[in-house]
């Protein structure tokens, strides 16, 4: 059996003044019946003021309709959208609707390992960060050019992000680039995602993908872009995957 919907209160208050003007109008009509005369004595019909009478109703209804639309949109405006007026369907889990998914892929935490061990000493690697939480569109006067910038970094990730470990400021972004990389639409979102990193002043490294990495090339790669210290590399130090 269907749930019983909710009634909107805003709907139960437009649909309350439409049944008061219309109860008006039909009040109005029905003095205009009933009254034989006017003040003065003079005689009147029904016919001579019921296209005032109807004028004066449509208008006013038209009126308060457009009035009580206004403040209910603009009221919706500030608030935004609720949770309460979702679904209770959306609102409410069921058991098993969620599993647990690993952070990296094999790709990817392959490559961690060889960050660690060529970055660990100087930089701490954290994986999959949100874009915005790196950069943010500067100060806009128009917040809806404000809203249109942070819409388009607001749903992107970058693979990984090298901070300094006593500050946590980010000292640079690295991309692990595979196959899908080379889709045309793929290189629409890495463009747009180093264009937002070189605005910030943030440098960008872009790897491709392989099977298997070389410590030491991973290091001259990343040493054009940031310090680095040329320490030897620590084979055993190499992140393994439990």
């Amino acid at each position: 059996m269907g749930k019983r919907r909710q009634s909107d209160p805003n709907a139960d208050i437009i649909f309350l003044v439409i049944k008061i003007v219309f109860v008006a109008f039909v009040g109005l009509s029905v003095f205009g019946i009933l009254s034989g005369a006017a003040p003065g004595g003079h005689k009147f019909s029904f016919a001579s003021i019921i296209g005032p009478i109807v004028i004066l109703a449509i208008g006013l209804f038209l009126l308060v309709t457009l009035l009580l639309i206004g403040v209910v949109w603009f009221k919706r405006l500030q608030k935004g959208p609720s949770v309460d007026s979702a679904p209770a369907d959306d609102n409410t889990a069921s058991p098993g609707s969620y599993e647990s998914t690993p952070l990296l892929s094999p790709a990817e935490r392959s490559f961690f390992g060889v960050l660690q061990l060529v970055v660990g000493k100087d930089y701490l690697i954290f994986p999959k960060v949100r874009l915005a939480d790196i950069v943010q569109p500067v100060t806009n006067p128009s917040r809806s050019g404000w809203q249109s910038a942070f819409n388009r970094i607001c749903g992107k990730h970058v693979d990984f992000v090298l901070c300094h470990p006593t500050t946590l400021a980010v000292a640079g972004v690295i991309e692990l680039d595979d196959k899908t990389h080379q889709r045309f639409e793929r290189g629409i979102r890495d463009d747009l995602v180093d264009s937002a990193l070189n605005d910030a002043g943030l440098r960008v490294v872009r790897v491709v993908a392989r099977a298997s990495y070389s410590p030491a090339d991973i290091r001259t790669q990343l040493s054009e872009l940031l310090p680095i210290a040329n320490a030897p590399l620590d084979l055993d130090a190499r992140y393994k995957p439990q």
